[in-house]
Formats: structure tokens, sequence, C-alpha cells
């Protein structure tokens, strides 16, 4: 790569352990070998994203809940993607776990363990955890014998 390639610059907007930490690492592990990058990580906070605008990133990967850090977000005036998981923001792009697909597999492999009786506990009103999207009864009324 030429040495006079411009540094891309992104800013996360990442709190906690976890989830928030597995991002961060998957981020590094792309921008490593693909240079230059330069990357600043700052919480979801009011101070984080003053820090973050005045550091004047090209776009930003972040958990993007609370309504004050998304405006705050949209009046830079850059790319930006969600990754919160707590709530859609129409104005900028989420992406979000296939939770379809993951309580389908969890109920298959629960299943094959002869697991009969099944219950659901979840954040009431996450986008995590939008119960007309989980597979519930649906699935389970599929499963008469295991999976193979």
């Amino acid at each position: 790569m030429s040495t006079t390639s411009t540094v891309r610059k992104i800013g996360l907007v990442l709190q906690g352990d976890g989830f928030p930490e597995g991002v961060f690492q998957g981020i590094m592990d792309y921008a490593r070998p693909h240079r230059p990058w330069s990357i600043y990580r700052v919480p979801p906070t009011i101070d984080g994203l003053r820090q973050l605008a005045q550091w004047q990133p090209d776009g930003i990967i972040g958990q993007l809940a609370d309504p004050t850090a998304v405006a705050a977000v949209l009046k830079m005036g850059i790319p930006a993607i969600n990754i919160s998981g707590i709530r859609e923001v129409p104005e900028l792009v989420s992406v979000l776990s296939d939770n379809v697909i993951i309580g389908e597999l969890t109920a298959d492999y629960l299943y094959s363990l002869g697991c009969r009786h099944f219950a659901f506990v979840g954040q009431d009103g996450s986008l995590q955890f939008r119960t007309s999207e989980m597979p519930g009864p649906q699935r389970l009324e599929t499963l008469t014998e295991p999976p193979a």
C-alpha cells in the first residue's frame, strides 16, 4: 500500500464489556491488514460524542440507542451505523442479530437434548427481544422428533 494513502478516521461509540469488546476486536482485526485506519473510541455520552465531533471522523459505528446520542451523531452529518440492538433508528443503518434464526437454532438444540418445556425471558420493549419475531410456539409445534 502506498505511504500517501489517506487515513480513514472511524469513530467507535461503545461502552461495556462482552459484545462491545467483541465489536472492537473485530474492527481492529479488519483494520490492521487494511491500513491506514485511525480509530477513536468514546462512550455513548454527550461528552464522548462532543470529543468525537471535534476529532472529525469519516464515519461512526456505535451503540446508538439514546435519542440524545442519535441527535448528536446525526448533527455531525457523516455516515453512521447503529449496532445497539435496543431500538431502530430510521435515520441510521442498523446491524442487528437475526433473532428468529437464533431462536429456531436454540429450540432445535434444546429439543435434541430432550428438553420439552420451554420459556423465554427478555427485556420488554427491547428491539433484541421483539416477541412478534420470536419463533415461539410455531417452531416448537414443528418439533415432533429431535432434529437430525
